[in-house]
């Protein structure tokens, strides 16, 4: 009975060094929590890509700088000026009234960061049929990798077409894209609705 009692009577001074043990567990894990949240972010310098070095990326794409893509790389240097990232890739779409666009491809920045990546979107309108195209997206005013994943609305409607190269442009806040489509298809009207860049596939269009 001694022995019974003797124990009962240090159980709650034995739970002590686990309850602080578990409350610095609990303190460790929030702060890391938030060091992971903050290296989540990639900074993007405002260092640009050079009118060649943008041709350059083009023509690994296309297999050459057709004279339509140049003067709608011309058009759009004149607008915004030299970008400071770019993404090449594929893109397919079809529309009957609605429309849904899906693409992919690589992000790469003047300040050496490369990345996959991802798109799709919705669209409505006065717009019918389909295409499959090679993309090429100049980025303007991107500090943070991280902001590339969200909507960027866009009216296609204000879109140029230079022969078989069209341009349109999306934005974001700061953010403005420039994308240049040349590729297969038959798809004619005008449009409204957005692109959302994720870091992964998806089937969903949202």
């Amino acid at each position: 009975m001694t022995n019974a009692k003797t124990t009962i009577a240090k159980m709650p001074n034995a739970t002590l060094p686990t309850l602080k043990t578990l409350a610095l567990f609990c303190v460790l894990l929030a702060v890391g929590a938030c060091a992971g949240a903050h290296e989540t972010a990639t900074p993007v310098s405002d260092e640009t890509f050079t009118r060649a070095e943008v041709d350059d990326a083009v023509q690994q794409l296309s297999g050459e700088v057709s004279e339509n893509m140049a003067v709608a790389l011309n058009r759009i240097f004149a607008d915004y000026g030299a970008p400071n990232a770019f993404i090449t890739g594929e893109e397919t779409s079809g529309a009957l009234i609605i429309g849904l666009t899906f693409g992919a491809g690589e992000l790469e920045t003047k300040s050496g960061v490369s990345r996959q990546i991802h798109w799709q979107g919705p669209s409505i309108g006065f717009d019918f049929g389909a295409e499959g195209v090679q993309t090429f997206i100049l980025v303007y005013n991107l500090d943070d990798v991280e902001k590339l994943y969200q909507r960027f609305p866009g009216l296609a409607g204000k879109a140029f077409f230079i022969g078989g190269v069209g341009v349109t442009y999306l934005q974001s806040e700061d953010t403005i894209l420039a994308v240049m489509r040349s590729g297969v298809g038959i798809r004619a009207g005008v449009n409204a609705g957005y692109v959302k860049f994720r870091r992964e596939a998806t089937f969903l269009p949202f």
